[in-house]
């Protein structure tokens, strides 16, 4: 039987009856510790996300966000998840992961089992007279991914950023 849901940092996790109170020495004490572990957890993911998104929306204006919210930022930034796929106007994606790997930064290139969504995004898109090259390369290739976390840190997203901007034809 489940006590209740936890929902933290969008996020929603069964705890069974008890659990928490057994581990931690009291329910309350177990819901107020896991509100702060998410809280610190949110508060570090947000920092390394906005530094790249920050990037994207202001200074790379060769990279295209493929979000599938609309393009919102804002809403992508408030749900905290730590994860940023795009496409290069020009540059394709493996060479994208291509010299990341070679500076020791794992980031991944392709559709990630969501055809169906590349599919919407490209459609909305074009509709939206985005440009047809960035929908033939989403339609090709998929995109770029950057999964974060909140162990990653803003050197690790530092590095990230300087290997990209050091690609021929980024800017």
């Amino acid at each position: 039987m489940l006590e209740y849901f936890l929902d933290l940092s969008g996020m929603t996790m069964e705890v069974p009856e008890g659990t928490l109170g057994r581990i931690l020495g009291g329910e309350e004490d177990g819901k107020r510790w896991m509100r702060e572990a998410y809280g610190h957890v949110e508060l570090a993911e947000s920092a390394v996300l906005s530094m790249l998104l920050d990037r994207v929306r202001f200074r790379w204006e060769k990279v295209v966000l493929v979000s599938h919210y609309d393009d919102d930022l804002a809403f992508a930034e408030r749900r905290r998840m730590p994860i940023v796929t795009f496409v290069h106007r020009e540059i394709s994606a493996e060479s994208i992961v291509t010299a990341c790997e070679e500076e020791g930064i794992v980031i991944r290139s392709g559709f990630f089992l969501s055809e169906g969504c590349f599919k919407s995004w490209k459609d909305n898109w074009r509709k939206q007279g985005g440009g047809e090259e960035v929908a033939v390369r989403v339609e090709k290739e998929g995109a770029v991914r950057v999964s974060m976390a909140h162990y990653n840190t803003e050197e690790e997203v530092g590095k990230l950023i300087e290997v990209l901007e050091k690609m021929k034809g980024w800017s």
